[in-house]
C-alpha cells in the first residue's frame, strides 16, 4: 500500500478525508496528518509518505512555497493540492510546479476522491511495480507480528519482538453494552480520530473494532509517551466527544516483549474495560487494577428490603438517602463489576416489579428510564438513574405528602400506621380524631382526591408486602397480621390492587431478591 499524508489546518477537513473512503481498498493508508508545514515534515522524514494532499493555504507557510521546497530538497512523491473557489488561479499555477491535481474543497466527494486516487496509483506502479500489494507493517518486523497476534487472540505461538511494547486501548460506550450489538459508526471513524490526535507520536495504530482500537506504542517512544499520556487522551476524548457524540475509555498495559504476552494482555481487556463502572470515563485504567478487585459477591437484599421499607412509609427522601450510602458502600468494596452490574440490574428489576402496578400509569416515562438505565456504565449513572426511579415511584403511588396536609389528615395515617395490624372502618377513624364519619370521609376526599377506605387498603397491602418477603409466615397469618379475618378477603384486596395474588406475589419478588446476592 502507498502511504499518504494530509496536510490541512482545518482539522474537520483531515477528519472527513479520512473517513470519507476506505483508503486500503483502494491501495492507500493514511500514515497521519498534520496542521502545518513544520509538523507535515516530521512526519514525512519518519513515514515516507508516497502521495501529499495538501492545502494550498496554511498558517506557517503558502502551499506554493511548501512544494517548491519539497522538489528543491528532492521529494519525488506525488502532490494533490486542495483549494478553495477564491484560491482557484492560485491552484492552477501549481500545476507548473509538478503536483499532480487540484481538488475544489467545495466538490470533494466520494467518487471524486476516488477518481484521483486511481490516477495517482497507477501512476506510482508505473514507478515501483509491485509496491502497491506491499503492507506497510513489512518496514518493521514487528509490526506483522503485533498485527497478527491481535487478529488471532486463541493462537498459541509466542514470538520474541525486536524490541519491548505498550498499547493504549481506546475504546467507546458502546463497547461495554452487550446490548448494542450493531453500532451506526462509519467504518474506521475512530481510527481516524485517533490517528488525528497521535500523528507525530510514531505508533501503531490497530483496530479491534468499530468501537475499540489499540495505540501500539514502540519502545523508543514510551517514555515521551507516557509523560503525554493525559494531554493524548485528552485530546482524544474531545474529539470523540465532538465527532462521534459518545463517551470513551482508556486502557495502558504493561510493556511486553512477545506475541504470548500481548495476547494475555487482550484477553484481560473486558475485565479492565469495566472498571470504568468506578473509575469513569476518560481515566487511564492500568493493567494492575485488576489486582485490586474484591472477589466478594455483593449482597443486596438486606439493603433492598430497608429500601422497600422506606418507600412503603413514604420515606421517599430518606429512601435516595439510604440508595447514596447503599453505593458508596459498595464502591468502596470495589467489587467485580460484572457481577455488581448484574445486582444493580437486579435492584431495578425489583423496584419496577415491586411498584409495577402503579408504574404502568407513566409507561412511556418508565420505557425511556429502562433504555438510560440499560445504557448505564459508571456508578454515578446508576445512582442518578435509580434516584430517578424512586422519583417517578413516588409520583405514581397513592402514598400521600402528609405534611402537606391539615392536621386531620395527619391524625388519619398517623391512626393507620398505628394501628395496621387491625380491622379499621370509617367510624373507628372518626372516633380516634373526634369528627362524625360523614366529615371524615368527605374531608379526606377533599384534601386528598382518594376515598379513605382505598387509602386504608393500599397501606395495609404495602405492609402486606413487606411481609412477605418473610417465607416463614403463611399468608394466613400475614392476613390475621393485618387485621383481615378471611384470607380470601385478604387475597381478593390484593389482588384488585396489583393485580397478582400474594403467593404470586412472593415468588417473584423473593427469586429477584435471591439474585442481588449471586
Amino acid at each position: 500500500m502507498y502511504k499518504v499524508l494530509i496536510i490541512d489546518d482545518e482539522k474537520i477537513i483531515r477528519i472527513a478525508l479520512k473517513s470519507m473512503i476506505s483508503w486500503e481498498e483502494h491501495g492507500f493508508t493514511v500514515c497521519g496528518t498534520a496542521a502545518g508545514c513544520q509538523s507535515a515534515l516530521e512526519i514525512m522524514n519518519r513515514e515516507k509518505p508516497q502521495l501529499l494532499i495538501l492545502d494550498i493555504i496554511i498558517p506557517d507557510m503558502d502551499g506554493i512555497t511548501f512544494v517548491k521546497q519539497l522538489r528543491s530538497s528532492g521529494y519525488e512523491g506525488e502532490i494533490i493540492l486542495l483549494s478553495n473557489h477564491q484560491n482557484f488561479d492560485y491552484a492552477r499555477e501549481a500545476l507548473h510546479n509538478n503536483v499532480f491535481d487540484y481538488i475544489l474543497k467545495t466538490e470533494i466527494s466520494p467518487e471524486l476522491l476516488t477518481d484521483v486516487l486511481e490516477r495517482v496509483k497507477a501512476l506510482l506502479n508505473q514507478r515501483t511495480p509491485g509496491q502497491s500489494s506491499e503492507l506497510p507493517a513489512a518496514e518493521n518486523e514487528d509490526h506483522s507480528l503485533l498485527l497478527d497476534a491481535a487478529a488471532h487472540p486463541d493462537a498459541c505461538d509466542c514470538a520474541t519482538l525486536v524490541s519491548s511494547w505498550l498499547f493504549l486501548e481506546i475504546f467507546i460506550r458502546s463497547r461495554l453494552l452487550s446490548h448494542d450489538g450493531s453500532t451506526a459508526i462509519p467504518k474506521g471513524t475512530l481510527n481516524n480520530l485517533i490517528q488525528e490526535s497521535a500523528s507525530g507520536t510514531g505508533c501503531l495504530i490497530l483496530s479491534l473494532s468499530e468501537d475499540a482500537s489499540l495505540l501500539l506504542v514502540p519502545e523508543n517512544e514510551q517514555i515521551r509517551f507516557l509523560s503525554s499520556l493525559d494531554s493524548l487522551t485528552s485530546k482524544i476524548g474531545s474529539l470523540i466527544r465532538l465527532y462521534m457524540n459518545t463517551d470513551c475509555g482508556f486502557v495502558c498495559s504493561s510493556a511486553f516483549q512477545t506475541t504470548g504476552e500481548l495476547r494475555k494482555l487482550l484477553a484481560q481487556l473486558p475485565d479492565l474495560e469495566s472498571l470504568v463502572l468506578y473509575r469513569g470515563f476518560e481515566t487511564v485504567i492500568r493493567a494492575s487494577d485488576l489486582k485490586h478487585l474484591s472477589t466478594d459477591a455483593p449482597s443486596l437484599s438486606p439493603f433492598v428490603l430497608r429500601l422497600k421499607q422506606r418507600l412503603t412509609a413514604g420515606d421517599y427522601t430518606g429512601g435516595k438517602e439510604l440508595l447514596t450510602e447503599e453505593i458508596e458502600r459498595l464502591r468502596a468494596k470495589h467489587i467485580h463489576p460484572h457481577a455488581l452490574r448484574k445486582s444493580l440490574s437486579s435492584l431495578c428489576a425489583f423496584l419496577i416489579f415491586d411498584n409495577s402496578r402503579y408504574l404502568d400509569q407513566s409507561r412511556d416515562r418508565l420505557q425511556h428510564l429502562a433504555a438510560r438505565y440499560r445504557n448505564c456504565c459508571t456508578l454515578d449513572e446508576y445512582l442518578f438513574l435509580l434516584s430517578e426511579l424512586i422519583d417517578l415511584i413516588r409520583s405514581t403511588g397513592l402514598t400521600l405528602n402528609i405534611s402537606a396536609h391539615r392536621e386531620e389528615i395527619q391524625l388519619i395515617d398517623k391512626c393507620i400506621t398505628e394501628h395496621i395490624d387491625q380491622k379499621l372502618t370509617l367510624s373507628f377513624l372518626a372516633r380516634y380524631i373526634n369528627r362524625s364519619e360523614n366529615y371524615l370521609s368527605r374531608l379526606f376526599k377533599g384534601e386528598t382526591g382518594i376515598n379513605i377506605i382505598q387509602y386504608i387498603n393500599y397501606r395495609k397491602m404495602e405492609k402486606a408486602k413487606e411481609l412477605l418477603m418473610d417465607p416463614q409466615l403463611s399468608i394466613n397469618e400475614i392476613s390475621n397480621t393485618l387485621g383481615f379475618t378471611e384470607a380470601s378477603y385478604f387475597n381478593k384486596i390484593f389482588k384488585k390492587i396489583y393485580d397478582i395474588n400474594p403467593s404470586e406475589y412472593r415468588k417473584k419478588a423473593l427469586a429477584i431478591l435471591r439474585s442481588l446476592d449471586t
